[in-house]
């Protein structure tokens, strides 16, 4: 029996779609059931392939997302698509537990009892990490991954996840933890590696630049920032990259901004320049952060650091999840070096399943413009 399987269908036809992945999935698992279920799929299919996921499998752990884009390292034809299911199903091997945390846009530490009876659910914390997905457009994943932090912090388990994603015509997104889909909530799982490691690493494919600003007035709660340098935040970009206020939307769709915590960079998106000059984010920036414009990195010399992170950690019964961002998909695509990322991708960590979203988590930060790997040996 095989430790794991990769499934994927690419297209509209749901019922396709989830023989397709069963198909596989029943090849392997023989008369067993997989120990643990990761999916990903459209937002218009999304509550069904819960439901029969779970029906199919009542004694599995199955948790999934719904995404802008749906990506599989069984992709050679089709390196990025939308409509579809991709699966991740491993049948041995591991130790899960999972939970649930609701009402995640005004008091999700309320919840904080939910993650720590997770935890002590484990046999272990060596070689465990947690995989969260929240939903999107609440503005509230720092108040999530404030939760997991004020348990796990201390407790050696990393943390890796993102916030769902959709199409554009979409305002909501869905996330899915045993065949309940929730459309504001956050699911989880711990995950405990009974046959070794967990690496999780992230990728940005951006480089700072020589500007630098500090945020002098901001409102956290709707991710706001109105002054950099105590100017009004689109002016003083306006006029130091003398560039016309009116050109800095589309100038910051590929020039996010990224912050510092200790020596790591973490880049956050800007979402919309406002008619009172100011710039609402995708990430919360917090008042006095000091940030740094950044700009395109060389993409072939970042697909060489993303596999050299992982390089020495893979071996033949690795697995990975892959969690994407939805402007970083949008890039690549418009650039036409998707294909280029999806190689990276594979060259780096050779099963994976994945999906782009409107936010990725690590290190219980909530961030943009970038790819988080975890990669289970």
């Amino acid at each position: 029996m095989k430790r794991f399987i990769i499934g994927k269908y690419a297209g509209s036809d749901r019922e396709s779609a989830l023989n397709e992945n069963l198909v596989k999935i029943q090849d392997s698992c023989e008369a067993s059931e997989p120990q643990l279920i990761v999916f990903f799929s459209d937002y218009d299919n999304f509550r069904w392939y819960s439901e029969r996921l779970h029906e199919k499998y009542p004694n599995s752990t199955v948790i999934g997302a719904s995404g802008y884009t749906l990506i599989s390292s069984l992709s050679d034809d089709i390196h990025n698509f939308s409509d579809g299911l991709v699966t991740l199903s491993v049948m041995s091997g591991l130790e899960c537990s999972c939970g649930v945390i609701p009402d995640i846009k005004r008091n999700p530490m309320k919840y904080a009892p939910v993650i720590r009876d997770a935890v002590g659910r484990l046999s272990s914390q060596k070689d465990t990490c947690c995989f969260e997905l929240t939903t999107a457009f609440g503005n509230c994943e720092e108040l999530v991954l404030d939760t997991f932090e004020s348990v796990l912090k201390s407790s050696g388990i990393e943390i890796f996840g993102g916030s769902a994603g959709a199409v554009e015509r979409h305002s909501v997104t869905g996330v899915s933890l045993n065949g309940e889909v929730y459309d504001s909530a956050c699911v989880f799982v711990m995950i405990h590696n009974l046959c070794g490691g967990i690496k999780i690493i992230k990728e940005n494919f951006f480089k700072p630049t020589q500007f630098r600003f500090t945020a002098t007035d901001v409102d956290c709660a709707t991710r706001t920032v109105y002054e950099l340098n105590s100017k009004p935040a689109a002016l003083y970009l306006s006029q130091t990259l003398n560039i016309p206020v009116e050109e800095l939307p589309d100038y910051l769709r590929t020039h996010p901004v990224g912050i510092y915590y200790g020596d790591e960079l973490f880049t956050i998106d800007a979402d919309t320049v406002n008619e009172d000059g100011s710039i609402r984010f995708y990430s919360r920036i917090y008042n006095y952060s000091n940030l740094v414009l950044l700009e395109p990195d060389d993409s072939e010399k970042a697909a060489v650091g993303l596999t050299d992170k992982i390089r020495g950690f893979m071996d033949d019964n690795s697995f990975a999840v892959v969690v994407n961002c939805l402007s970083f998909s949008k890039y690549f695509i418009c650039k036409n070096k998707f294909s280029n990322f999806q190689s990276a991708l594979k060259a780096a960590c050779g099963n994976f399943t994945g999906f782009s979203g409107y936010g990725e988590h690590i290190k219980f930060v909530h961030l943009n413009y970038t790819v988080v790997i975890a990669v289970f040996r």
